[in-house]
């Protein structure tokens, strides 16, 4: 079963052949703020960078321009400096490609970005710099492409890169300069209202992409002679766009689900990625806060006989060791919630030296119980509920969440 559904997903994007030489293919990609494949530990689950390439290479040829919308990371930091580097390794093989830049991915400062461009992994863009930066350009070209990416607050991009600003009216004016007999592209992150109003005030843009929630909009909506167009949200989506001079566009989507096949190559960049999170120890250095101490989930069973048994027979008691089956039992992006109390001085290091608070444990929704295991008449620990559950089973990591279908399944 599973082999003809596959079948039936390769057909598809075979069908999304590599454009004829007349015809010019745009293909958008972005939504994924801070990460590179979905979590996995709840089904179903769709994007991922490798599931990604796959497409991709599917959609590629000699006239096709790959444009991530954006944003590709969430906070900076060391592991944010390591994800763009593994997103523009993968991404080199489907050149030409650009990033529209955004005050997420400038605010690791110049430095972390001149990397992917010195490696020719580069196509970093924003028309928000009024100088010339070695580590971003203002627009790029290829494939009959001219792309550019619009900073509605260009300080925020600008700024974190020691760069005077450009304001909004000069960095269109900047793109319309550059552009030759060549498809003028616009990148903005703002919504479609905002891309209408800019399409209005330009119409001498042949495409806006814009961002927006849920599923990508494959009715070809123009303004005047310009295409708006977004790739939806959380990177699940790839969007696909046949420009024929004269002709209406061909805008269609296809859904990064998990029937879609992993890349290889895009496999073992990711599998590098883990490689160096886990050596630099990214998770030893997460910061955390005094708390009370924790008691671990094998002093509380033997006063819980019935809560133990529930609890021995569900998934949570196994937690960790679905991220160690996938070699990311050392990502702070994961462990925080297949173990207790990750964010405490008294919580979960390793499962060497604190095995008791592995996996999700009972303090992890009732909360530290340390005390409670001295004095169990007098320290008492909190009711559990709803609010115990969301701030892991959010609609990233758990898209079908139901408390109470949920609940029925370790109810004690």
């Amino acid at each position: 079963m599973r082999l003809l559904a596959w079948a039936a997903v390769f057909a598809a994007i075979a069908a999304f052949a590599p454009a004829p030489s007349r015809v010019q293919r745009l293909v958008l990609v972005g939504g994924t703020p801070g990460h590179l494949e979905p979590c996995g530990c709840s089904k179903p689950m769709s994007g991922g960078l490798a599931r990604r390439l796959t497409v991709l290479q599917a959609l590629g040829g000699e006239s096709t321009f790959v444009l991530d919308v954006g944003p590709v990371l969430a906070a900076p930091g060391r592991q944010s400096e390591m994800k763009l580097e593994a997103l523009t390794e993968a991404m080199a093989a489907c050149q030409p490609w650009a990033l529209a830049l955004g005050p997420e991915e400038a605010a690791l400062g110049e430095g972390a970005l001149l990397g992917p461009q010195r490696l020719g992994l580069g196509g970093i863009t924003s028309l928000a710099l009024g100088t010339e930066s070695e580590a971003v350009a203002p627009f790029v070209r290829g494939a009959g492409f001219v792309v550019g990416a619009l900073a509605p607050e260009p300080g925020l991009v600008a700024t974190p890169l020691g760069v005077p600003p450009r304001d909004q009216k000069s960095q269109l004016e900047a793109l319309r300069l550059a552009a030759r007999d060549e498809v003028v592209v616009l990148a903005v992150p703002l919504g479609r209202e905002q891309a209408r109003q800019i399409a209005v005030e330009n119409p001498w843009i042949a495409v806006i992409a814009y961002r927006s929630g849920g599923r990508p909009d494959t009715t070809a909506e123009t303004v005047g002679a310009t295409l708006l167009v977004s790739p939806g949200d959380r990177g699940r989506f790839v969007l696909s766009i046949d420009l024929l001079r004269g002709a209406k566009p061909v805008v269609r989507s296809i859904e990064l689900d998990e029937e879609v096949q992993d890349d290889r190559d895009a496999r073992e960049v990711l599998g590098r990625y883990q490689h160096r999170v886990a050596e630099e120890g990214l998770l030893d250095m997460l910061p955390r806060s005094p708390g009370a101490k924790f008691a671990g989930s094998k002093t509380c069973l033997p006063c819980h006989a019935a809560a133990a048994e529930v609890w021995e027979k569900s998934a949570h008691a196994h937690a960790l060791a679905t991220l160690e089956r996938e070699g990311v039992d050392r990502d702070p992006d994961c462990v925080g919630c297949h173990v207790v109390g990750l964010a405490s001085t008294e919580g979960f290091r390793d499962r060497k030296s604190t095995p008791d608070l592995a996996d999700v444990g009972c303090e992890s929704c009732h909360g530290p119980g340390g005390d409670h295991a001295k004095q169990p008449l007098t320290a008492k620990l909190g009711k559990v509920g709803r609010a115990s559950c969301l701030p892991c089973h959010t609609p990233d990591h758990s898209p079908k969440f139901d408390f109470e279908a949920y609940w029925k399944k370790i109810a004690h």
